[in-house]
């Protein structure tokens, strides 16, 4: 046993140590660390900390195994607490472990651990806002003192009059205030930090955790629309350096903020949990209407308003919106029930790339619901090819031809698509290239609406193609391209070789192929004269 196993490459061994670890079978793994014949790595005890088996954890820790990052995230995913606190305890990880672990119980949706790992100095953000007020307000001090200790030092040098003293003076507090600025730089640093480690948790609480949990953190990790922020900046000052200087970092936070909540809104819209739409709906809720709207889509802001004419500079508008609709449609692409998730998200507009991605989501998946919506709503502002499906079919083939649905080629019969014979061939080859399985009826169906429409069954298969299709792993569409008479077997593609038929298909084929093109070409020509 242990020569065969020492004949199979190191990393094949790695991975059959890694599956004895996750395993839970305490023999496995005895055996595979036993003629492995090979170091013993960080992601074996990473894999049996995926699978929650504290055993093996354990025996690995002993027989020296490195605990790393991803074996803590692991265990934190798995739940099993008892496990966590093992590697926490283990000599050989030195890294601070409990945001991190509180993240990947939070995203796998274990709220008892999660909220036995969360620090509690990620809840309490006024204690660093506090730090940093002090901290600036130290440095505007420093600063005024030092403008005032130049401005005697240049009165004192032109009278004459204590000009060195006051010159060092002036000096000194200069370098207070570089110190204090310095301070102040670092503190709004360790702020932003936090701010950013706050709003990640609760990205990991909207995609894992229940809605109730998430109400319950929301208030206590993140903070209040921009509109508040606007009006304490308005409160501050009006007028002069101050007031500018105070819009500004105004217009700056509401650019982050917004940014931020519709990475929040994607976690939600993508969220494997029941709950989902709860989720969605309490964000929307806790925004209010007008804030819901900026997060989807910067559309309220108006020119006139000065912090809208920062963010239309800072960020480009039009470009904002792309990247939030593309972002939003993405996320809804990722979980079922896609036509509830297509609406929330497509409540502002989609662009063309988002757009596309969002229906190939919804053909691979068969939801013709979903498609119907994207196809009647989605493009806007003809940034899609919408209209009739038959005067785009090359973007209509590309996007469902190949999936293996018959309700999705019959969703485009019903929208007035005709299948050709080349429509039949490219759902067969793109069968093949998917590696797809119990593909025939869509198969079937297509060759049968060809039939219906012109009266001719699809031309088989010859040549190269031909060879290409034989070779493919999917039998079944091959199958059923043999039993239709589209594609010869293996004895009558040898007979065609050795005659050299295929080579004259292939040729013939590409002369048809200029014709129909050339026809084609010949026929929008006369359109376009007419």
């Amino acid at each position: 046993m242990e020569k065969q196993d020492r004949q199979l490459p190191a990393t094949h061994r790695r991975r059959l140590r890694c599956l004895a670890a996750s395993s839970g079978h305490a023999a496995s793994l005895e055996a595979a660390l036993a003629h492995a014949g090979c170091k013993l790595t960080s992601d074996t005890l990473t894999s049996a900390a995926a699978a929650g088996n504290l055993a093996a954890c354990q025996r690995l820790l002993d027989e020296g195994c490195w605990c790393t990052r991803g074996a803590l995230l692991a265990a934190a995913g798995s739940g099993n607490l008892e496990l966590l606190q093992l590697l926490l305890k283990s000599d050989t990880y030195v890294y601070s472990p409990c945001r991190n672990a509180a993240a990947a119980a939070a995203s796998a949706g274990q709220v008892e651990l999660f909220e036995r790992l969360l620090p509690a100095d990620l809840l309490d953000n006024n204690v660093q806002c506090a730090k940093f007020d002090a901290v600036a307000a130290a440095a505007a001090t420093a600063a005024a003192e030092a403008a005032a200790s130049a401005a005697a030092a240049a009165e004192a040098g032109s009278m004459g009059e204590g000009a060195a003293e006051k010159a060092l003076a002036a000096s000194e507090a200069a370098v207070r205030a570089a110190e204090a600025a310095q301070k102040a730089h670092e503190a709004e640093e360790c702020v932003r930090r936090q701010r950013n480690n706050r709003s990640a948790m609760l990205e990991y609480l909207l995609t894992g955790c229940p809605a109730e949990v998430v109400a319950r953190y929301y208030h206590r990790l993140w903070l209040p629309p921009p509109a508040q922020q606007l009006e304490a900046a308005a409160a501050a000052g009006e007028g002069g350096a101050q007031a500018a200087r105070a819009a500004d970092e105004a217009a700056d936070f509401m650019v982050y903020w917004l940014l931020t909540s519709r990475d929040l809104l994607a976690a939600a819209l993508r969220s494997p949990t029941p709950c989902w739409l709860g989720k969605v709906r309490f964000l929307l809720s806790a925004w209010g209407p007008t804030v819901a709207r900026q997060v989807v889509g910067l559309r309220e802001q108006q020119p006139g308003n000065g912090a809208a004419r920062h963010v239309t500079v800072r960020m480009g508008l039009r470009e904002c919106d792309q990247r939030c609709g593309e972002l939003l449609l993405q996320a809804a692409c990722h979980q079922p029930e896609l036509l509830a998730r297509f609406r929330l998200a497509h409540a502002d507009g989609l662009t063309s790339g988002g757009y596309r991605g969002a229906l190939l989501a919804a053909a691979e998946r068969g939801d013709v619901a979903a498609i119907a919506h994207l196809l009647d709503d989605g493009g806007g502002d003809g940034r899609v090819p919408l209209g009739p499906l038959d005067s785009n079919r090359r973007w209509v083939a590309d996007s469902y031809l190949g999936v293996g649905h018959v309700a999705v080629l019959q969703l485009l019969a019903q929208r007035g698509y005709r299948f050709t014979a080349e429509d039949v061939a490219q759902e067969a080859f793109e069968q093949l290239d998917r590696r797809q399985s119990g593909s025939e009826e869509a198969l079937e169906w297509a060759a049968a609406e060809l039939e219906a429409e012109t009266g001719a069954r699809p031309k088989p298969i010859r040549g190269v193609a031909a060879r290409a299709v034989l070779d493919s792993a999917n039998e079944a569409a091959a199958g059923w391209l043999q039993r239709a008479g589209l594609l010869p077997t293996e004895e009558q593609y040898a007979e065609w070789a050795a005659r050299g038929d295929d080579d004259e298909e292939d040729e013939e084929g590409e002369e048809e192929d200029e014709e129909e093109e050339g026809e084609h070409e010949e026929q929008e020509e006369g359109e376009d004269d007419g």
